[in-house]
């Protein structure tokens, strides 16, 4: 499973199927229309809760944030995004992007390990955005 953004449309497509009628009509048909014709017609999804892209998660946001979400949950998506955006700045700010480590097998060589952040707020709000698709989707099983 790639994660390219072919990959991530049809993956996407997929979800908003799922989507009560009044939510998907909050899409434009532009945007679905892009979706449709960037799409990868050779990757077959099936939904499921966990097991997609993480690029189809970033478009999910996107797409809720900009046509489905209240004010309030875009506010406070926002805040959240501002809040990862601090936190990810002062984590980087002083700190070298990239380690050396010491090859054990070859004195000369040397690997790249790439420093990664302990909390990622952008990772609890996919997970309720996830619920939220879930919740929907049951409903019309």
């Amino acid at each position: 499973m790639e994660d390219t953004y072919e990959n991530a449309y049809a993956e996407v497509l997929e979800i908003i199927k799922y989507l009560p009628k009044e939510e998907r009509e909050k899409i434009p048909q532009n945007e679905i229309e892009y979706f449709e014709k960037n799409k990868n017609y050779n990757y077959i999804y099936s939904f499921s809760d966990s097991k997609h892209l993480r690029k189809t998660d970033i478009i999910l946001i996107y797409l809720y944030r900009k046509y489905i979400a209240s004010a309030e949950e875009r506010n406070k998506i926002n805040e959240l995004l501002m809040i990862n955006e601090k936190i990810n700045s002062r984590q980087w700010k002083n700190q070298p992007i990239f380690k050396f480590k010491e090859n054990s097998t070859d004195n000369d060589c040397k690997s790249l390990v790439v420093n990664k952040e302990s909390t990622n707020v952008i990772i609890k709000m996919i997970s309720k955005l996830k619920k939220f698709f879930i919740k929907y989707t049951k409903g019309k099983e």
